[in-house]
């Protein structure tokens, strides 16, 4: 779809040809025909649209991208038919997503990995390689990015979608940390703090996070009580009040340094460090 062109755009192999609808399913009209020139498809295949209002067609039979406006006319094309081992070639293209860089994302299910584009069409780069293990692919047939910069590429042979983090990502399944002190926090000196750890995540309701385990400075902390909250922005935080003993190593002049890991049930971990400072009159 190009919402910003309220236009729905379907590749018909069978017509060799884009048909282009309404959001409201009326057809407008129909881009491309049977053939080898310019404009023209031998089986086209993924679809994406990019930040310049242009349609990309993977034209899998002719072993190329072709490019057009919204309105159908054609732009420019790239790619080229190979054998294996060949560099910057086309083999199998399948499904392409375009970024906010307009580079472009295609999936070759023949060579079981995904070539990167620069927006005019010189290859950047490639992402996976053929196997079974965590980031290979076997016969990867579509892909998509969401807005933390990580590109999901479905991999049916392996029964998998294996996750890439790209350039500089965001992994929404790591939690904020966020802690704030209990009122009545017991001095330092003492050797034992009471605080409540805010966990908020990025992007899932804390409600669907199980916490398996929590570590502070180490050891495990006493849990007292925990409670769930939604938060100013309609997300639930999940808020834990523990009890626990900073080690030497963790003080940093006024400050507490205290790392912290968690872990939850589906497998996601958190690291990283609290910093708490002291109040007046020797209490955090």
């Amino acid at each position: 779809m190009a919402p910003q062109a309220k236009l729905v755009f379907v590749a018909d192999g069978g017509e060799h040809a884009v048909k282009v609808y309404s959001p409201t399913g009326g057809w407008i009209k129909t881009i491309g025909g049977p053939g080898t020139t310019a404009g023209r498809f031998f089986f086209p295949a993924g679809l994406a649209v990019n930040t310049r209002n242009e349609l990309l067609v993977v034209d899998q039979g002719n072993a190329r991208v072709q490019v057009f406006d919204f309105d159908g006319n054609f732009l420019r094309c790239f790619g080229r038919a190979g054998g294996m081992g060949t560099s910057r070639l086309l083999v199998r293209a399948n499904g392409l997503v375009a970024d906010t860089l307009d580079r472009v994302f295609l999936v070759d299910s023949f060579q079981d990995l995904v070539r990167v584009f620069d927006p005019a069409g010189p290859t950047l780069s490639t992402v996976g390689t053929f196997g079974e293990g965590p980031g290979q692919l076997f016969t990867p047939v579509g892909l998509a990015l969401d807005p933390f910069n990580r590109l999901f590429v479905a991999s049916p042979n392996t029964g998998k979608v294996e996750v890439f983090g790209l350039d500089s990502f965001q992994d929404p399944h790591v939690v904020a940390a966020q802690v704030s002190a209990d009122p009545d926090t017991v001095p330092v000196s003492r050797r034992l703090l009471t605080v409540w750890l805010a966990i908020t995540p990025l992007e899932r309701d804390a409600r669907d996070l199980d916490l398996a385990t929590l570590r502070l400075s180490g050891t495990a902390p006493i849990v007292l009580n925990s409670k769930l909250e939604a938060n100013a922005q309609g997300l639930w935080t999940l808020r834990v009040l523990v009890q626990f003993s900073p080690k030497p190593q963790d003080v940093v002049g006024s400050e507490l340094r205290i790392p912290v890991s968690l872990e939850f049930r589906d497998g996601v971990p958190v690291e990283g460090t609290l910093i708490l400072k002291q109040a007046p009159g020797g209490k955090q």
